[in-house]
């Protein structure tokens, strides 16, 4: 039989566009048959391996948290912004914090390899699987045969199971590899795996260290733009069972399944999300009733693309069966685990003096951050007047107020009246402290506002541009009337009219473009009164935020960061009139197109155009 040939691609493609083909899976090893090549299908350069009994291993990434100190933690936002109507007590967004007690210069040398460098300062890590946990990291340990095929995620098992199983891989890690280089000891005490929390899974799930603005906005982290969830995850299956692990594309952590295939335990109870007021603002917390565990990402029997993200909840069940019967561990063939390497705060004496220094640290920055409180510490400290055995002591209306409860407690000569101050000196180095991360919080959200001032400038820019090219096109059409024989009365009225509304249009986008500068300047000179030195690290830490630059919007965001930062440095090195009109738009590229830089400095300078100046700077009214 001959078949026509463009009917044969017309077919061909028709199935590609039916099925679409992901050239990732196509490639991916899934040797199943072999029970030791089943934990890592999509082995990677950030891979840290971890060796299980009988020659299996564990495979895990690092996820960073942006974090100065052993106390610096991130405050995040968990659970959906686009819930369903009757999910909000389950899945309504609500704040948490998330850090680790793990630092960079705490990692095994071979393991630092494994971080980009880039996150390596102001960074701590926990280490999550790669994958969920399989049959054959489970068989491995507990000495079992499970059914299905080796790569499969194992489930069937109740929480109780993963304990068994957990404290099982412990030991067996503890006792026979304790090598620093493969299973490193935090100042000597051991690392050890448990299950994740549920601001664990979920940070690591929606990606990491991604920028604020995704995190509010995006309840999926797409950050390949593959546009469709099926390309992550398994779910809505007609196969009645869940996929080898890393069948389809991870996410931006390089981390398999977090959506889809089974659900994951994590430690965590459940607790509903309510509503709450704090000093008058309205916000979400976490009900004070804890229940049985979360599960979280759905299952390869979730019914739709909302019941695989990320932020969903959902409440496992302890125990099943009937009254009659009893009541056994919960198990589902659609409920697995993924693990997490952690560690524990409090690791040795060493590890406390350095928490207990970094809290002094925070004091510290916290009453010492501008120049006038150190010059008022120094002026009333040590004051020749004050007399201690006393009693008379000269508390300073404009010193530090640690320092001044200081001198009382000092100067107390009753038990009684020392432990009030005392208590009232942690309350005001507690308040210190949380006001001045309140600052820093500040402080990034003003950078980051900043930077969007400069999207202000290019949009204002675009709309001055767009009006200047109009009124191009309408002379340039009266001369084609004019050519034409055309440009009668009645159409020289019309047109006399338009060029009127366009120059209007002109005036009023010009102004736009004017204030959007303006704003811009005050920001610049508002962000100057901050240490430069200050200034660099909050500026890093939006810069790796937004490192995707793959993506417009993160090379934007870069870009309008870095120019911002470079302008606050200017305006404090040399004062604020060096930073001209003209120099914001040519930093920030906006003059990069001639006719664009011709346009607005001729407006600029003379406030109007004349026709033969915008007909030749726009000769085909683009």
């Amino acid at each position: 039989m001959i078949i026509n040939k463009k009917i044969l691609s017309m077919v061909v493609s028709l199935v590609l566009v039916t099925f679409p083909f992901d050239s990732n899976a196509a490639l991916k090893k899934d040797n199943v048959d072999d029970p030791k090549t089943s934990y890592n299908p999509n082995e990677d350069k950030g891979d840290i391996i971890l060796p299980m009994p009988n020659g299996m291993n564990m495979v895990l990434r690092a996820v960073p948290v942006q974090c100065k100190n052993y106390l610096d933690d991130k405050k995040i936002t968990l659970g959906m912004k686009n819930f369903h109507e009757n999910r909000g007590l389950y899945e309504k967004n609500y704040t948490s914090h998330i850090s680790s007690s793990i630092l960079f210069e705490d990692l095994p040398k071979n393991w630092q390899t494994k971080i980009d460098p880039s996150l390596s300062k102001n960074f701590c890590y926990y280490f999550i699987g790669k994958y969920e946990l399989t049959n054959a990291q489970w068989d491995s340990v507990m000495n079992e045969k499970s059914e299905g095929k080796p790569n499969l995620p194992k489930t069937n098992i109740s929480w109780y199971d993963i304990q068994s199983f957990l404290r099982k891989y412990n030991e067996w890690l503890m006792s026979k590899h304790l090598d620093p280089n493969v299973y490193p000891l935090i100042d000597g005490s051991p690392m050890f795996f448990r299950l994740p929390t549920e601001a664990e899974w979920e940070y690591a799930a929606k990606g990491g260290n991604i920028s604020a603005e995704e995190a509010v906005m995006n309840d999926y982290d797409d950050y390949a733009n593959k546009k469709n969830i099926r390309n992550y995850a398994v779910f809505d299956s007609n196969q009645g069972t869940p996929k080898g692990i890393g069948s389809l594309s991870p996410n931006r952590l390089n981390i398999y399944d977090t959506s889809g295939n089974v659900e994951e335990i994590v430690s965590d109870g459940f607790k509903f999300v309510v509503p709450d007021m704090v000093n008058g603002i309205l916000t979400t917390r976490l009900h004070g009733s804890e229940g049985g565990l979360i599960t979280k990402g759905g299952s390869y029997l979730s019914g739709d693309e909302y019941a695989v993200m990320p932020g969903i909840r959902n409440e496992l069940k302890m125990f099943t069966g009937t009254s009659k019967d009893g009541f056994q561990p919960f198990k589902a063939s659609y409920v697995g685990a993924r693990l997490v390497l952690s560690s524990i705060n409090f690791q040795s004496l060493n590890k406390t003096a350095k928490l207990e220094q970094n809290e002094k640290d925070l004091l510290s920055s916290a009453q010492l951050k501008s120049k006038t409180h150190q010059d008022q510490i120094k002026t009333n400290s040590g004051d020749e007047s004050e007399n201690y055995e006393s009693g008379k002591v000269i508390v300073s209306s404009n010193g530090n107020l640690s320092n001044e409860i200081d001198k009382l407690y000092n100067a107390a000569k009753t038990p009684f009246m020392k432990n009030n101050l005392k208590v009232l000196l942690n309350l005001s180095n507690d308040f210190s402290v949380a006001l001045e991360k309140e600052r820093e919080s500040n402080l990034i959200n003003a950078l980051r506002t900043d930077a969007y001032k400069a999207n202000f400038i290019s949009d204002a820019l675009y709309r001055f541009f767009d009006a200047s090219s109009g009124l191009s096109l309408r002379y340039h059409t009266i001369e084609f009337y004019k050519q034409e024989k055309q440009y009668d009365k009645k159409t020289k009225a019309k047109m006399e009219s338009q060029v009127k509304e366009q120059i209007e249009l002109i005036e009023n986008k010009y102004e736009s473009l004017t204030i959007a500068v303006a704003l811009y300047l005050m920001a610049v000179d508002e962000a100057s009164v901050y240490p430069n030195e200050l200034l660099k690290e909050k500026v890093a830490m939006l810069e790796k935020e937004h490192q995707d630059v793959s993506k417009n919007f993160h090379k934007v965001f870069r870009n309008n960061i870095k120019t911002f930062y470079d302008h606050v440095t200017l305006v404090q090195k040399k004062g604020k009139n060096v930073l001209t009109f003209d120099k914001v738009m040519a930093d920030l590229g906006l003059y990069d197109n001639r006719s664009v830089e011709k346009a607005v400095r001729e407006y600029t300078k003379k406030k109007s155009y004349t026709q033969k100046f915008i007909m030749e700077t726009f000769p085909y009214g683009e």
